[in-house]
């Protein structure tokens, strides 16, 4: 309506109904039937109206927002996780800020507090953000929930994990079922890593199928889960003349460097590749990528269940995903 103020009542005299059921519908404080939600939700739509959130939120000391840490926007399993948060989130009336953590942690935290953000995600380590910036969202009443190994703290804030080890297993069992056993993990971490726990679980795990110590190599060049990092560790598995049918990797990135190097090399069809994560253009890769992965999804709307849990003062928690095999072309039997 041009230059006028759609307000509460005027949706409500529009749709036929009182101003309480407007209220309850925009609020989901309690249930409205179809008929007159549909009714709200056409002067709604006639009326152009927008609900004003932030003064919702502040008559119930809320500002209904919700901030996601994340250290690298650019990579796509963030996005998919970022994208089933907004969903979860705004199905509660929430909006959600993005914030990378390159700006610097105490910058970061700064303008959450500043912005009096109820609730924050951290889709990176939480030595990202730093003690003193989590202590200090702690004194403003910020609820957090980590997405990574909260360590020491994990019992003071809820947690959310994949579940490698059932991925793990699968991957290592269809592996075997196909004739492998020479298995070598391709690692950007450490066997003892505070920060990632993959190739700890892949070395439990195959000892527990094979009855035998696993092999892996580790990457001394500090490359990070990256492209060049897969395709540097798969030259030196060849240089070193690891036997192996199969690897696996860290993420899909290393996976993907390596299925290059192996493709330059001639012995893509000879070793069997899986990567980490499972991310959205694996099919398109040739051979299309195997990973251990899951749903992304329902892991960003599990994070909202957490956040809203922790906020109606529920006990910290540390909950886990299952991850699966996603077999694709580059798992083969062995000839």
């Amino acid at each position: 309506m041009n230059g006028i103020k759609v307000t509460r009542e005027m949706v409500a005299q529009r749709a036929g109904v009182c101003k309480q059921t407007v209220s309850c519908y925009l609020n989901k404080t309690r249930g409205v039937s179809k008929e007159s939600a549909d009714k709200i939700e056409a002067a709604i739509g006639e009326l152009n109206y927008v609900p004003n959130m932030v003064a919702r939120g502040l008559s119930q000391k809320k500002t209904m927002s919700l901030a996601i840490i994340c250290d690298d926007l650019g990579n796509p399993n963030y996005s998919e996780i970022i994208s089933g948060v907004e969903r979860a989130a705004k199905a509660k009336n929430y909006s959600v800020l993005i914030f990378d953590i390159a700006m610097d942690g105490d910058s970061v935290a700064k303008q959450i507090i500043a912005r009096r953000v109820d609730g924050v995600i951290l889709l990176t380590f939480k030595e990202k953000l730093g003690e003193k910036n989590i202590c200090d969202l702690d004194n403003h009443d910020v609820k957090l929930v980590i997405t990574h190994s909260a360590g020491e703290i994990s019992d003071k804030y809820m947690q959310l994990e994949p579940d490698y080890t059932s991925g793990m297993e699968e991957t290592l069992l269809a592996l075997r079922e196909r004739g492998h056993k020479d298995i070598v993990m391709l690692s950007c971490f450490g066997l003892d890593d505070k920060y990632d726990r993959r190739l700890k679980i892949f070395a439990d795990c195959y000892q527990k199928i094979f009855a035998r110590s696993a092999k892996y190599l580790i990457d001394d060049a500090n490359g990070g889960a990256s492209l060049e990092t897969g395709r540097r560790l798969a030259e030196r598995l060849c240089n070193e003349n690891l036997a192996a049918s199969a690897i696996l990797t860290t993420n899909d990135l290393m996976a993907i460097g390596a299925v290059k190097y192996f493709n330059q090399t001639g012995l893509i069809d000879r070793i069997s590749v899986v990567g980490f994560d499972d991310m959205a253009f694996n099919e398109y890769i040739s051979p299309s990528l195997s990973s251990i992965g899951y749903d992304k999804i329902e892991y960003g709307k599990k994070l909202v269940e957490l956040f809203l849990a922790s906020s109606g003062g529920a006990e910290a928690r540390t909950e886990y995903v299952k991850t699966k095999l996603f077999m694709r072309e580059s798992i083969r039997r062995v000839k």
